[in-house]
């Protein structure tokens, strides 16, 4: 195995001339470092090479490309954990990623493109390292065979995404080794009955972690034994051997094309601003009043407002109406533009300290159903 410094520098058409094959490990747990790594192998690199990347990420909710995190997340208690919200270029339902997953890349020309070649690799890699036995489910899922394994028959282990450009392709996808499944009720799919959105939806799937079915399963030897079928597999089409070359992330951020792949994932419009305009109604009592909210929200800004309380105090409703309008749909854009709203709350307003206390209440509540 080679540990290459200077590797995406080099990482270009001149420098894979003499290459068929490539297979490339990330030494980074970052998802914005992994998926600008991803990013830019597929866009910048020979299009006519064999790639294998091999990667995982920490906490994260990576989404699709037409996805609405409002609508797919619990994005307040993503916040609050410290879990990452990231969307990928590629299609497909929203997905929770930690260090119990293996994320899996297969990158080819399109001419030889071939998803079942690649869920053969996957398949040998799990029956020959471990013995697990699996099979294709629809077009992008693995599932546990019924005859190898009857107790866990039919639960899904592994899931991908496919793109195809003019002259390339990928396939990617996750490999659950000890995913935190209690994750997945926490972070997705939050209870909005009444919340109304454009775009795709995720699809819930029964689901089962690697090391249940056998212990010895980890993300480093899944790591080996992917290389070991890939390699297999490419000798057996192209007669070609490669090494693994391990990228080096303090490397990466002075290449300037992949700075800007990483910084285009990290920027709050590529999260949420490509969100399709969505509506949301929620309402709850408070001890000092009953509150509906109406909002609809655009390219992850509030759009427009309307707020129905009984409150004795019409300036709240009326200085957050007017004051929520064009502000980000993010908790800490909705927490700034609150303390702007208190702060023009005059000292002379009657019972100024109640009015101050409603208005978070109401910033409170958004933020929990947004």
């Amino acid at each position: 195995m080679n540990r290459v410094r200077a590797f995406l520098p080099h990482f270009n058409k001149r420098y894979y001339s003499a290459r068929n094959l490539g297979i490339i490990r990330s030494n980074s747990n970052d998802p914005f470092v992994n998926l600008a790594t991803e990013d830019y192998i597929f866009n910048e690199c020979d299009p006519s090479k064999q790639y294998l990347y091999l990667w995982r990420n920490d906490k994260t909710v990576v989404i699709g490309k037409h996805q609405n995190p409002y609508k797919e997340c619990h994005l307040l208690r993503m916040n609050e954990d410290g879990v990452h919200l990231t969307r990928r270029r590629s299609g497909g339902g929203a997905v929770y990623q930690d260090l119990g997953n293996t994320i899996f890349t297969f990158l080819s020309p399109k001419d030889q493109y071939d998803k079942f070649v690649n869920f053969d690799i996957i398949k040998r890699s799990l029956h020959n390292g471990f013995g697990i036995t699996s099979e294709l489910s629809g077009r992008n899922d693995l599932i546990i065979s019924s005859e190898k394994h009857p107790e866990f028959a039919q639960r899904k282990i592994s899931g991908s995404a496919f793109k195809v450009a003019s002259d390339r392709a990928f396939h990617h996808g996750t490999l659950l080794v000890n995913l935190d499944t209690n994750a997945l009720q926490n972070y997705l799919n939050p209870h909005k009955l009444k919340l109304q959105s454009k775009g795709v939806s995720s699809v819930t799937s029964r689901v089962v972690n690697l090391q249940q079915i056998n212990p010895n399963v980890s993300h480093e030897l899944i790591n080996e034994e992917m290389v070991k079928a890939w390699k297999q597999k490419h000798r057996e089409l192209s007669g070609s051997d490669v090494n693994v070359e391990i990228i080096d992330v303090d490397t990466l951020r002075h290449n300037k094309k992949w700075k800007q792949y990483h910084d285009e994932l990290v920027d709050w419009d590529w999260r949420f601003g490509k969100t399709p305009e969505f509506s949301n109604q929620f309402e709850t009592r408070f001890d000092w009043g009953l509150v509906d909210v109406y909002l609809t929200s655009e390219n992850g800004v509030i759009k427009s407002i309307k707020i129905f309380s009984d409150t004795l105090f019409p300036i709240i409703v009326e200085s957050l109406e007017s004051g929520l309008v064009g502000v980000k749909l993010e908790k800490s854009y909705v927490d700034d533009a609150s303390n702007q709203i208190k702060s023009s709350i005059s000292e002379e307003q009657p019972e100024r300290e109640t009015v101050v206390k409603c208005i978070d209440d109401v910033c409170d509540l958004i933020n929990k159903n947004n």
